[in-house]
């Protein structure tokens, strides 16, 4: 039976990716998280923070995150709060339409929903997919 490490917190991935005191570790747990070995639950924070981290604070294109972020939540072992779906969608909003991830996660979860994104910023919004209003 695969070990529950519950909650995954974004610096188990920044750290698989760096050469530090943590990254042997980190890269051995999502080795094993990998293979299912280990099953884990990410909220959709930490893939925005995720996001945030790997474009900010070292030299990796939106792309190349998106692409990390994706093939994480590609593995089986792995639950993401409110479903995988709606943040695959939005990582490939933000890369191809040059928006605030946020953004790009809520357009994904209204049209999941049916619904719309209520926004002042509808021009964002519009970008990250359709049915923006506005609040009256």
């Amino acid at each position: 039976m695969a070990e529950d490490l519950g909650w995954l917190d974004t610096n188990l991935f920044v750290h698989a990716r760096t050469r530090d005191e943590h990254s042997a570790a980190c890269r051995k747990l999502l080795a094993r998280l990998e293979v299912g070995d280990a099953q884990g639950r990410i909220d959709p924070v930490v893939v925005h923070e995720l996001t945030y981290a790997l474009t900010q604070k070292f030299p990796v294109s939106k792309q190349e995150a998106a692409d990390y972020a994706k093939m994480v939540l590609s593995w089986d072992s792995i639950e993401a709060a409110g479903g995988k779906e709606p943040l695959i969608a939005a990582l490939g909003t933000w890369v191809a339409q040059n928006v605030a991830f946020a953004d790009a996660l809520l357009a994904a979860r209204a049209l999941q929903d049916g619904t719309c994104v209520c926004s002042v910023n509808t021009r964002d919004s519009e970008r990250a997919g359709p049915g923006a209003k506005r609040p009256r």
